[in-house]
Formats: structure tokens, C-alpha cells, sequence
């Protein structure tokens, strides 16, 4: 009995552990050395995927707690300024289809791969954003195919592949402190890149597409995006310079206000063209820039202005 007794002890405690609440949030027990550990809770079934610790960077300082939010579990320490964040893959069957397992963005992840997309990093960012949220239910059967998809608004969300060669060659294999995206769309390309910078800076034009977008990050608790309602043409002089610029829209030539706005070694990626239009990465020098041209592609016009 007395074991019993010791047993019920321990596990009141981790109950209470599991269960305590500062400031209203959900603590969850601390795990040696800010790795995740395996939680559940009376809803959903989780298991516990590690992001790539180098790429949470908490700037104003380490959290010091442990957040429950409906998409994961952020963990931190105080090892320097890292904050490592493991998040939880949420198990759940959305109207009766089984888009959010790991198999099904496994295999989105090696069709990746075999398409040549060879940063892990990115790979990682791809896996855990969840494209199945970002787009109208209807539509959910084929959130992990690589095809575009439609959004309203005459915009569209772009293929997996897209999103991941232009994250890869904003990248070109280094960390990313501030990245302005053109064109917050539906807020999945967001998410990826909220994955791999810091600080990432999104504009968009139509006020409708940004709403949606503002809600769907506010849902999966992405906290290091600023979004903006503003014209795209224009970039954010104020927040400048961005180790990065992705458009997703296609234009005649690369905004002259945009190329100003890249950090030296920073990288503008961007669809050139109208009728016929490539995927061109232009990189910022100490003095002046270099441009490489890659394989065709097909998106929506650039439009100046607000709607």
C-alpha cells in the first residue's frame, strides 16, 4: 500500500504539473534539456516533432515558460538567446479526411526532395505547416498535392514546390533575421517563412485575402509575423533592410523601391515576366547586384495599389 500511496503521490503532482496555468496559459511539465516530451490531452492524441533549434531566435530574451496552444506545445530554455520550440502534430480528421497525417506530408515531403529541394531546414518548415488550414474546406482532399490551388479573390495558394524553391533560394543555406513577403495571399507561404526567419514582414494588397490570413496565423498562435493592408509595389521602407524579399506575384521587372530594401547579401526571388515568366533570384552585392534566371513558371500579376 505504501507504494500505491507513493505511486498516487507521484502522479498527483505531474497532474498538477501538467495542469498549472500562469497567466492563464497551460504549463506543461519541463523536459531536460528543452527536449519535447511525449504529451496528450482529453481531446486530441499528439506526438512531438523537434523544429530545428537554430532558427528560433528570441531577440528580447529566452521565454521561460512552456504555452499550450491549439496547434502545439512551445517549449523553452534559457541556453543563450535560442528558444527551442517543439510542436505538436495534431492528429485529428478534418470533416472525415485524413489530410493532417504524417503520412500524408511525408510523402509531400519526398516528392520534395526528389523535385530537388535539398535544404533540410526548409524541408522541416514545409513539413510542419499545416497548407490543409489555409484553404476552403472543399478543397482540403488536395491540400498536399503539388498543384496551386484556388483562393477567391481571383488569387491562388502556389504549389508546394514553389513555395519551397523560393524559401530554399531566399535561404541560399543561411539564417534569415527579417524577410518581406509581397503578397500574404492566404497566409500558408507565411507560415513557412514564420518557420525560418525571425521577423517576417507580409504585404498584401487585398483587404479580404489579409483578413482570412490574420485570423488563420492568429489560430496556430504565429506571433513573429507583422501584416500589413498596403501596396506591394512600394515594400516596407520603414522596416528595412530584410535579409530576404519573396514575391508572390509576377511583375514586368523587379521593383526598384524592393531592390533597395535587401540588406547587402540580401535576395530578392521573385516571377519576372507576363506572358512567359521565370523564377529569378536577384542578390543584393556591396556594389550592385547579380541576377540568375531559372525554369518557367506561372503566377498572378503584380498590382499596385489597395483594395
Amino acid at each position: 500500500m505504501a507504494g500505491a500511496g507513493h505511486r498516487l503521490k507521484r502522479r498527483g503532482a505531474a497532474d498538477f504539473l501538467a495542469n498549472l496555468r500562469v497567466c492563464g496559459l497551460r504549463i506543461f511539465r519541463v523536459c531536460p534539456f528543452g527536449a519535447a516530451r511525449r504529451a496528450r490531452n482529453q481531446h486530441h492524441r499528439t506526438s512531438v516533432a523537434i523544429w530545428p533549434p537554430a532558427l528560433f531566435n528570441a531577440g528580447e530574451g529566452a521565454w521561460d515558460l512552456f504555452q499550450s496552444t491549439q496547434n502545439g506545445v512551445y517549449s523553452a530554455n534559457r541556453q543563450g538567446d535560442v528558444v527551442h520550440k517543439a510542436m505538436t502534430t495534431i492528429k485529428t480528421n478534418h470533416n472525415g479526411i485524413g489530410m493532417t497525417s504524417e503520412r500524408t506530408r511525408a510523402r509531400m515531403i519526398e516528392r520534395l526532395r526528389a523535385a530537388g529541394i535539398t535544404d533540410e531546414t526548409v524541408l522541416a518548415a514545409m513539413a510542419q505547416a499545416p497548407r490543409h488550414l489555409f484553404i476552403d474546406e472543399a478543397l482540403a482532399s488536395r491540400a498536399y498535392d503539388d498543384v496551386p490551388l484556388p483562393l477567391g479573390f481571383g488569387q491562388t495558394i502556389s504549389s508546394p514546390l514553389i513555395v519551397a524553391r523560393m524559401a530554399q533560394f531566399a535561404r541560399a543555406g543561411k539564417k534569415l533575421d527579417k524577410v518581406l513577403e509581397i503578397g500574404t495571399g492566404c497566409g500558408y507561404q507565411t507560415a513557412v517563412l514564420a518557420r525560418l526567419a525571425g521577423a517576417v514582414y507580409s504585404v498584401e494588397r487585398i483587404a479580404g485575402l489579409l483578413n482570412q490570413a490574420r485570423l488563420r496565423l492568429r489560430n496556430q498562435r504565429i506571433v513573429n509575423v507583422k501584416l500589413k493592408h498596403a501596396d506591394g509595389t512600394l515594400g516596407l521602407p520603414d522596416a528595412a533592410p530584410f535579409d530576404a524579399i519573396i514575391m508572390a506575384a509576377a511583375t514586368r521587372a523587379a521593383p526598384a523601391a524592393l531592390c533597395e530594401q535587401l540588406a547587402i547579401g540580401g535576395r530578392l526571388v521573385l516571377p519576372r515576366g507576363s506572358n512567359e515568366q521565370f523564377l529569378v533570384v536577384i542578390e543584393r552585392k556591396a556594389r550592385g547586384f547579380t541576377e540568375t534566371v531559372f525554369d518557367a513558371v506561372k503566377f498572378v500579376p503584380l498590382l499596385p495599389g489597395t483594395t
